[in-house]
């Protein structure tokens, strides 16, 4: 029911279009525009937060800068380097006791660095010497020292640096700290397939990180540091420090720095990373899309008030447009449909007063009524038109029809001109093998009647043996059996050149058959195919021309290969008929070159024939016409040939002649010809 009031009300109709046109667009409006807001939040937080991400980084650098000074001063004192020399020496206890003092008094002079926790030196006797937090170094985890001492050989770097570890000294109050180890030589060699004599970790704090990143606003964001085994160094909830990352996270923290999203807690996150050049540090700033988004909300909320406000105005509008035009629409209509009843009724004029487009389709109706007399003279003009038509389609259905059957005529007068060269190319070879196998067949009956003699050697007794050898020789001499024997050689020879050429022509004719197939594109050599229809035509050719080719390497073609084969075949016969039309003394020659420039290949048959005057040249391609006797030509060929190449296969075909100096016609193919 209500489908049917909507079809037959233009005011609902016209309700729905405004609602269409109006609120469509600004909801369109309202979210790309909320669409881009959120790109540009999103766009303006990722550059904060690399900026925030890059300075953090500076500043760890900065901090592993100076431990990594301190290392290399400490590193640097001699007095340590000899007392990590002297090790094995068998010390008595007060010398173990003095060199512990003077080594705490030395390494004391470098705790004051902020951050620092300890510094352990470890001779390669495991002699311990240390300074920092705690005065109770009795617990040492050896395990874990010989672990760093040899990753930091393996690292090959001059400090090492190894991420978060459990402390070293395990009676201090720090569990997780930041090692930095500095392998020591003699003599400051640093050759990692000696053994050291030392090595120097400093324990780095991880909390002196919260003195620096708690201060810095991030849009709500927060920010973690982890190791290159995805432990977490820092966090500002302390419960997460010295956990790894999920397994999701392996692949995600790959190149120097980045950025990606992902799911924390079933909240989208925006995630960006730096890496430390030294520690490997990755500094990592994780900031939900709610807090990026939060200032779009505003936007929205304003866009959805206006759709609203949008849509009461469309229905008001709707409502007032539709009453101004509806009324005089359902005027004319009920003139319509009272015409419809009673044709032959005048209908009356409509009389309105509006001045826009309403009143303009009066007028136009008004019109209309007015020209009704005459709509009985435009139906009768209308059906002769109509018949004429009818006519004109018939006959263009003949026309093409007679075409096609040009067009199949002219390929069958060639297919018929080639048959007949064909069977007198085949004949020359069959004549030869014929007469050699009746010469073979005679040279086998000399053969047999002499073998024959040899054989009555078998019966015949030993004193008439020299008189049957002796008939055998004669036999042998009066029939030239040795020249017999020689000959069987040079006819198996010929014979075998016969079958060759025969097979040749007729691997050629079956080649250059695809003239009758259909109109199916393929992969098509041009240069292949121009020595094919050389063979082909040969009978046509040898007895008046010399045929030179000079082929490009040149691409293969996508074309119907028949009709192309066409095309060169009705050239190159034409060539040679105008060469033997100048009577020239001996053969002509035909110059075929094959060239391909700028996505396009090109083919050159060029003769020293009689050539085309000027006067007929611009004619040659327009269909039938000739210049050979009644009978000798239908004049369809170059028209049939310029339909191939230039409609057919969107290329060129141009002649370039000139009056007893021969005629140059030029095929220009795109590479692509065939629409592949």
């Amino acid at each position: 029911m209500f489908k049917k009031y909507i079809s037959k009300s233009i005011t609902v109709k016209f309700v729905i279009y405004m609602f269409i046109i109006g609120l469509i667009p600004l909801l369109i409006f309202g979210i790309l525009a909320i669409t881009g807001l959120k790109n540009i939040l999103s766009v303006e937080s990722e550059n904060f937060n690399s900026e925030v991400v890059k300075e953090k980084k500076v500043y760890l650098e900065h901090l592993m800068d100076d431990v990594e000074s301190l290392i290399a001063n400490i590193s640097g004192i001699e007095e340590i380097k000899d007392t990590l020399s002297t090790d094995d020496l068998d010390d008595s206890p007060y010398q173990k006791l003095t060199t512990q003092a003077k080594m705490g008094y030395i390494l004391s002079g470098y705790i004051n660095l902020k951050g620092l926790i300890s510094i352990d030196v470890f001779s390669k006797n495991n002699e311990h010497y240390y300074v920092g937090e705690t005065l109770n170094t009795n617990k040492i985890n050896i395990k874990l020292k010989d672990k760093l001492l040899q990753e930091a050989i393996s690292s090959k770097k001059n400090v090492y640096w190894s991420g978060l570890e459990e402390n070293i000294n395990l009676n201090s109050k720090n569990k997780y700290v930041n090692n930095a180890v500095k392998v020591i030589y003699a003599n400051g060699k640093e050759a990692y397939n000696v053994t050291p004599i030392g090595v120097i970790i400093v324990s780095y704090d991880i909390n002196v990180f919260d003195d620096y990143f708690k201060n810095i606003k991030n849009y709500d964001g927060y920010n973690i540091i982890i190791d290159r085994n995805n432990n977490i160094v820092y966090h500002h909830e302390k419960a997460y420090i010295g956990k790894k990352l999920s397994d999701k996270f392996d692949n995600k923290f790959t190149g120097e720095n980045g950025q990606f999203v992902e799911k924390i807690n079933n909240e989208s996150n925006m995630v960006i990373f730096e890496k430390t050049d030294k520690a490997r540090l990755a500094i990592v700033s994780i900031i939900p899309f709610n807090t990026i988004y939060k200032e779009s909300k505003f936007i929205t909320l304003f866009l959805s008030i206006l759709l609203l406000l949008a849509l009461v105005m469309i229905i008001i509008f709707a409502f007032i447009m539709s009453k101004s035009i509806v009324n005089p629409i359902k005027m004319i209509a009920n003139t319509f449909k009272l015409l419809q009843e009673n044709p032959n009724t005048l209908p009356k004029r409509l009389e309105l007063k509006n001045k826009d487009e309403i009143g303009q389709l009066g007028t136009l109706f008004n019109s209309f009524i007015d020209a009704i007399e005459d709509i009985s003279v435009q139906k009768k003009l209308e059906r002769k038109l109509n018949e004429r038509n009818e006519e004109l389609q018939s006959t263009l259905m003949q026309l093409t029809q007679t075409q096609g059957q040009l067009v199949q005529h002219e390929k069958l007068a060639g297919i018929g001109q080639l048959a007949a060269g064909v069977a007198h190319e085949i004949n020359n070879p069959l004549g030869f093998i014929s007469s050699n196998l009746e010469t073979l067949n005679k040279y086998i009956t000399v053969y047999s009647d002499i073998m024959n003699i040899y054989l009555e050697l078998d019966s015949t007794l030993p004193s008439d043996a020299k008189k049957i050898i002796e008939k055998a020789r004669s036999k042998r001499k009066e029939e030239e059996f040795d020249y017999i024997m020689e000959d069987i050689k040079d006819i198996f020879k010929d014979t075998n050149e016969g079958i060759s050429r025969i097979n040749k022509i007729v691997t050629s004719m079956k080649i250059f058959s695809r003239v009758d197939q259909s109109d199916e594109h393929s992969e098509y050599s041009i240069n292949e195919a121009i020595s094919t229809t050389i063979v082909v035509a040969n009978n046509e050719i040898k007895y008046h021309a010399e045929v030179k080719c000079d082929f490009g390497n040149i691409p293969k073609l996508y074309v119907n290969g028949g009709q192309i084969n066409q095309v060169l075949l009705n050239i190159l016969i034409n060539a040679v008929h105008a060469i033997k039309d100048k009577h020239i003394t001996g053969r002509g020659v035909i110059n075929i070159k094959t060239y391909s420039t700028d996505g396009y290949i090109y083919c050159e048959i060029e003769d020293n024939g009689k050539g085309i005057p000027a006067e007929i040249a611009n004619k040659i391609f327009d269909p039938f016409f000739t210049t050979k006797p009644i009978g000798q030509g239908t004049g369809l060929g170059l028209g049939i040939a310029y339909d191939i190449i230039v409609n057919k296969h969107k290329g060129l075909i141009n002649v370039e002649s000139e009056v007893d100096m021969g005629t140059k016609f030029i095929i220009k193919l795109p590479v692509t010809s065939g629409g592949n």
